[in-house]
């Protein structure tokens, strides 16, 4: 199999085309070093349409994150367009467009022509194109920064109270967490300097759920609610 970068990029596209996981064990995967991560994602942000992106998120912002992924600190990556939603309250996805995708609720931050910084619901439908998530060593990096499908809701003035929300399925409550916002709006300090990023996905606030079919509200309080309807 080939190893080089244009192998690899290959690799995950064709997983993506396809909806078919690669093994992390293959010794092209195992092997990998964190600099050929690098080209690789690059070259699939160049494919995927990514390069320029307004949309960014950040990943492994939590020191125990960083040390599974075998990080040194935390990641981000430009979004597909097409792949992001905006001013999203109600969207309806299907399982069959992803490989094992799985919800993360995050603090959206809006980032306005003057700086100003508005605060938002956000749902990331993350996704991985290794089987059953067990990614190679600086995986995270070649997977394009795990992403799948990014919401975000409408922005609002950030509040001066730590955001809370809670996720829920069919009614039933999943897992409720909170983020102060002078942590979410500092998180953008890790983004590259020429980003011109109008929305930024600060990472997730409980831990990550399979996406399955149901109805799932993710419910940010005074930020407002997405729902989610897996099909």
């Amino acid at each position: 199999m080939a190893s080089s970068v244009e192998g690899l990029v290959e690799e995950i596209a064709e997983a993506r085309r396809l909806n078919a996981p690669l093994s992390a064990g293959a010794p092209q995967w195992s092997s990998l070093d964190r600099d050929t991560a690098e080209k690789v994602a690059s070259a699939l942000y160049e494919r995927w349409g990514a390069v320029g992106s307004p949309f960014w998120k950040l990943g492994a912002v939590d020191a125990p994150t960083q040390e599974r992924f075998g990080l040194n600190g935390p990641v981000c990556g430009p979004l597909v367009p097409s792949n992001v939603r905006v001013e999203a309250t109600q969207v309806t996805i299907a399982r069959s467009d992803f490989i094992h995708a799985k919800f993360e609720a995050e603090v959206g931050v809006g980032v306005g022509a003057d700086g100003e910084l508005r605060a938002m619901p956000c749902v990331e439908v993350a996704d991985s194109r290794f089987e059953g998530w067990k990614l190679p060593p600086f995986g995270v990096l070649a997977d394009g920064a795990l992403q799948g499908m990014m919401l975000f809701g409408p922005g609002v003035a950030p509040p001066s109270t730590p955001i809370h929300v809670d996720v829920v399925r069919d009614g039933v409550l999943l897992a409720s967490g909170d983020q102060g916002w002078p942590e979410s709006a500092v998180r953008l300090d890790v983004l590259p300097h020429d980003a011109n990023a109008t929305h930024v996905a600060t990472g997730a606030l409980t831990a990550l759920f399979d996406v399955i079919e149901g109805e799932w509200t993710f419910d940010f309080g005074t930020l407002g609610r997405l729902v989610v309807t897996v099909q």
